[in-house]
């Protein structure tokens, strides 16, 4: 048998609601697990393990398993082994081996009685206490703390040393985890850390406190760090806080005299770790005097806190009108005593309102203190100190979301749903009414078969009938997925199409009918009311979800779509979610999954849906192929963007809600019938885990920025029309009719500053500018005419008119010319004023020819700026920020015995790339020593450009070729002639078995991209202790049309591929699309 996987049936939290795995013995009948002290086999009827020992061979027995079936990440897991015994069971102990993904192991060991049937162990993976734990190998870590994702190494039996052989079957290894369980408001107290713990020490003339196993702190949630110290000053003392391998160095924000010679420094918990696990080996002193720690305690608030806010309590949403209450409670079992400072704030941290007051509350008494009404939508802050031991201030922090309310109803629009992904009933219910209260239509999730007919026959329904009635109950409808089968249904004619890598699953292809079985019992069970569409599996073009070929997926999509519309015609039947296009994702068995699958099937489906996750300007590039691939191929079924999300861990929170705006309308725009935001809420917990943070609540159940956002494109547009769209280049504007408003979407694509004004006529209405919370603000019109102000923050332009409005144009272009801009002829502007942020404004002088420049000259501005300039119309002023690139004169002589030209060292330069997949959850970037990079250039006589780049990378990979060597380890470098804009684009690299390779993308005009690559040599070496490959070469400055002493222009993108894909890159500057347009690149001028 050609699949030998061990197979772990779990749940992959970004599809499915279930909770629940089993071991199937059946699955590797022909793989061996290693035993010492005995012998691990499998029953001839594939449903036990059969564990033997010898007691004369060795004090106990143990095993490992052919391959460490993947737990994944949880916080809780209970694990369940069922036993089977017999006179010959002298076993008195079970353990269980779990193995991180740092090579540490940990044993949880069970007594077994004489009468022992069942085990259950119950794991904190926050805090695992286990019985043992050691290093699998002298490279793993031994921090003796569970690094995620986690897998089941195997097992070890202790038994009486006098007992003869013995054997026992294992009929059974269940397990259930709980990443979605909440935790409490307030988090647990930690026990003061005594001084003695740490010792002393000193490391490049820094002293520091050092506990070198480390202190573990299970989930923040607010609450503060006190640390207090003796000392002859008030000292300073910075926290190193470990998550993962993220270092935050946290400030004390107070000190104060606490006895003689005795200070306590107070060290909230900084925003990015709220809600999470920290861990702490290290504390860096500053103080000139001797200083000698006395304790370090992690506190909480001993006051319960909770909200009034209406309807949207239970998610922290503010119901408009509705007055605010924050309640506090007292529900330990003495009296609670102290002040309470509450602070409210807005988003950007501006305080609005402080309240102080007196809480005296015996147990099980609560005080409600009322909340200021906000003035404008989006979200504020409430925090400050409650009483906590001793009535000692703690400080706390809870975030509360204001927006417009949203009367959701049936429309034939374009569909809005979310993914709501929780197995626990109660944040069901929560997130369900969330959903629809920000006005989504649908829940996309599973009907997991494995889960109910766990074995044939024996239907449980329990918890898909409840999760239909909880959305019944918040009139949202369900969009349910079918697939995932269990391990008996499977074919006996299965061939799987590839082996198993990477502890992929693949789950194979089930007997025709039975599934035909499974799905008449799902669509007639459910399909009555409250379901329009039904989808037939899940990503199938993945070999972790489907391990057979694009025609036996598309068999099962038929026999589907015959017994759907059997039930109930009305049903549309989707065909499953691809990922993305054919070979664009870099697990594709099949990279024509897709076109082959839809062939097959042609005519047994209704719905055609496409997965794209990412930023904004990838989902244009993934949906402009997508549609024009659906021409090629002749699918005119409808499609849909089905699973389309931004995770907050590739950038920040208010950036993701602008993302969400923007695709949703641009989905909209290109006709598609739904748009699913994927998820309702983050995952967990974990900030560097990007399957955490897709939410558009956070773990904890309150609003993100994306929250509002939704709520606010859903109230805009729904059942609103296209009418055209009004796109100009980088600038996103879209004019959609909804009754009697007309509706202009807009935004810039690339960066902040890089901003645009237009004269729009024709307005005949009244008008107002919607941010993307929903905020209106009045509009000025004059003669017909307004004047459209476009950024990177999405904005919505409202007009009450029927009559359709009409870009005149651009108030004003920006030139090649170094600050240069030229105003349109009758443009209306009466003066122009300039101003960089840390600068006076200055008014410009504008030419007979309306050109106009910023006096500065580049190679003055030593980093990118932005430029404000401020315009004096007859509409009033406005203020458009455009981007400034510095010019860059760098010494001629190739002698790089000198600092870096260029330094490239954390998140800002970086872009993440990897696939939005369980399986790559951790491919993100990790900081300067998961990539960096050094950059000199210089003038080598006669005519050449010497480049040198040093790139600091945990590990070095590259194994592909030709056009595909950007997708491992190398660099694209970019030249462009400053005045001819012709550009290229040439990558080198090195790889696995020491190749050079090189690649020419791009070249101008007649360039001769082959005699190029001729011409330049490569010299690349890696040193693997220092973890650096250095990229020397040599361009000739003839062939690429650059002169000494002239400008031009240059970019560096530097790859980045762990092994298992391209995590990212960094580059110097924004590289748009292909790198063509290079307005934005560095300006260089190698001097004399």
């Amino acid at each position: 048998m050609r699949y030998k996987q061990f197979f772990f049936t779990f749940l992959i939290a970004a599809i499915s609601c279930g909770f629940a795995g089993e071991v199937d013995f059946s699955r590797y009948p022909k793989r061996k697990c290693w035993a010492a002290g005995g012998v691990v086999t499998i029953t001839p009827a594939f449903d036990a393990l059969k564990l033997t020992w010898n007691p004369a061979e060795r004090k106990f027995m143990e095993f490992t398993f052919p391959q460490a079936p993947l737990l994944g990440t949880f916080e809780k897991l209970t694990v369940t082994v069922k036993l089977k015994r017999s006179e010959k069971s002298t076993l008195n102990a079970l353990a269980l081996r779990l193995i991180d993904k740092d090579g540490e192991i940990f044993q949880f060991k069970k007594a077994v009685g004489p009468e022992t049937t069942q085990l259950v162990y119950k794991i904190n993976g926050l805090d695992p206490k286990p019985n043992g734990c050691w290093k699998s190998s002298a490279k793993a870590a031994a921090n003796k703390k569970m690094d995620m994702p986690v897998s089941l190494l195997g097992m070890s039996v202790d038994y009486p040393a006098n007992s003869g052989p013995g054997e026992v079957l294992v009929t059974s290894i269940r397990y259930e985890k709980f990443p979605e369980e909440s935790e409490p408001v307030n988090a647990r107290e930690a026990v003061p850390v005594p001084g003695e713990k740490f010792r002393t020490g000193t490391e490049n003339d820094q002293r520091f406190f050092e506990c070198s196993e480390g202190i573990f702190f299970p989930v923040l949630r607010g609450g503060q760090f006190r640390l207090r110290v003796k000392a002859g000053a008030a000292p300073q003392a910075q926290l190193l806080l470990l998550h993962g391998k993220q270092e935050k160095a946290q400030k004390p924000e107070t000190v104060k005299v606490d006895g003689d010679n005795v200070y306590t420094l107070i060290y909230p918990v900084p925003y990015e770790l709220d809600g999470t696990s920290v861990s702490l080996k290290k504390i860096r002193i500053d103080s000139a005097g001797p200083v000698q720690m006395i304790d370090l305690t992690y506190e909480i608030p001993h006051a319960e806190l909770a909200f009034d806010l209406g309807e949207g309590s239970d998610f922290n949403v503010w119901q408009q009108g509705v007055p605010g209450k924050v309640r506090f409670s007292n529900t330990r079992t003495a009296t609670l005593s102290g002040k309470a400072e509450l602070i409210w704030s807005d988003n950007a941290g501006k305080e609005l309102e402080r309240i102080i007051e007196h809480i005296e509350l015996a147990p099980g008494e609560s005080k409600e203190i009322a909340l200021p009404e906000p003035q404008l939508y989006g979200l504020y802050h409430l925090s400050g100190t409650l009483p906590g031991k001793d009535g000692r201030p703690v400080v706390f922090r809870r975030r509360l979301g204001f927006m417009p309310p949203n009367n959701a109803g049936e429309h034939d629009g374009m569909q809005y749903g979310v993914a709501l992904l929780t197995p626990a009933l109660k944040r069901l219910e929560i997130t369900a009414r969330a959903a629809r209260y920000c006005g989504a239509d649908f829940d996309r999730s599973s009907i997991i078969w494995a889960y109910i007919e766990r074995h044939q026959g024996k239907w449980d329904w329990s918890y898909p009938d409840a999760h239909y009635r909880i959305l019944k109950d918040a009139k949202l409808r369900w969009a349910p997925i079918l697939w995932f089968p269990p391990r008996w249904a499977t074919s006996k004619t299965w061939k799987p199409s590839y082996e198993p890598v990477m502890q992929s699953f693949g789950f194979p292809l089930p007997d025709y009918d039975l599934w035909t079985t499974y799905v008449r019992n799902c669509v007639e069970r459910y399909g009555r009311e409250n379901i329009r569409v039904m989808e037939i599996w899940n990503e199938a073009e993945l070999p972790g979800f489907a391990n057979f070929t694009p025609e036996e997926y598309a068999e099962l999509l038929k026999r589907a779509y015959d017994v759907i519309k059997s039930v109930n015609p009305k049903i549309q039947v989707s065909a499953c979610g691809y990922t993305c296009m054919p070979g664009q994702h870099p697990r594709m068995t099949f990279p024509d999954f897709m076109p082959r699958s839809l062939k097959a099937a042609r005519g047994k489906y209704d719905l055609h849906p496409i997965h794209y996750h990412g930023f904004f300007h990838e989902y244009v590039g993934g949906i402009g192929a997508f549609l024009e691939a659906r021409k090629e191929w002749g699918v005119t079924a409808p499609w849909a963007a089905n699973e389309t999300a931004m995770t907050s861990s590739f950038c920040t929170r208010l950036a993701q809600a602008e993302i969400l705006f923007e695709k949703m309308v641009y989905s909209q725009v290109k006709g598609a019938v739904a748009h699913v935001w994927h998820n309702m809420y983050d995952l967990g917990r974990d900030h560097f885990n990007k399957e955490h943070n897709f939410g558009l609540l956070d773990h904890a159940l309150e609003p993100k920025e994306a929250y509002l956002a939704y709520n606010n494109v859903t109230r805009l547009f729904r059942g609103a029309g296209l009418v055209r769209d009004l796109t100009v280049g980088d600038c996103y504007m879209f004019l959609f009719k909804k009754g009697d408003t007309l509706l202009i979407p807009g935004w810039t694509l690339y960066p902040p500053a890089s901003e645009r004004l237009f004269e729009l006529t024709g307005v005949t209405g009244k008008a107002e500018f919607i941010d993307v919370f929903g905020n209106r603000t009045p509009v000025r019109t004059e003669k017909g005419k307004l004047l459209l102000h476009v950024s990177s923050a999405p904005m919505t332009l409202a007009l009450e008119q029927d009559t359709l409005p009409e870009i005149k144009g651009e108030v004003f272009t920006e030139t090649r010319d170094f600050g240069e801009f030229k105003l349109a002829s009758g443009s209306g502007v009466k003066s122009v004023t300039g101003a960089f942020a840390d600068g006076s404004a200055r008014e410009l002088a504008v030419g007979d020819d309306g050109t106009f420049r910023y006096p500065v000259k580049p190679e003055k501005l030593r980093k990118p700026q932005a430029l404000t300039l401020t315009f004096d119309t007859e509409l009033g002023e406005f203020a458009v920020r455009k981007f400034l690139t510095p010019q860059f004169r760098l010494p001629a002589n190739a002698n790089f015995n000198r600092p870096a030209d260029f330094s490239l060292q954390d998140a800002s330069s970086y872009m993440q790339t990897s696939p939005n997949d369980p399986m790559y959850a951790d491919c993100i970037y990790k900081g300067a020593d998961d990539c960096s990079v050094r950059l000199w250039l210089g003038w080598k006589s006669p005519d050449k450009i010497a480049v040198r780049v040093v790139v600091r990378d945990d590990i070095h990979f590259q194994d592909q070729k030709g056009v595909q060597i950007y997708q491992g380890d190398g660099l694209q470098i970019f030249f462009s002639q400053t005045i001819t804009g012709g550009m290229w684009k040439v990558g080198i690299a090195k790889d696995n078995d020491g190749e050079i390779r090189k690649f020419c993308w791009m070249k101008p005009g007649k360039g001769d991209g082959d005699a190029l690559l001729e011409e330049i040599p490569v010299s690349i070496i890696r040193n693997e202790t220092a973890k650096d490959t250095v990229y020397e070469t040599e361009f000739p400055a003839k062939r690429l049309g650059i002169v000494r002493g002239k400008p031009f222009r240059f970019n560096l993108l530097v790859n980045d591929n762990d092994g298992r894909c391209r995590v990212g890159y960094h580059s110097l500057t924004e590289i748009r699309g292909d790198g063509r347009n290079d307005i934005g690149y560095p300006v260089i001028v190698f001097e004399e």
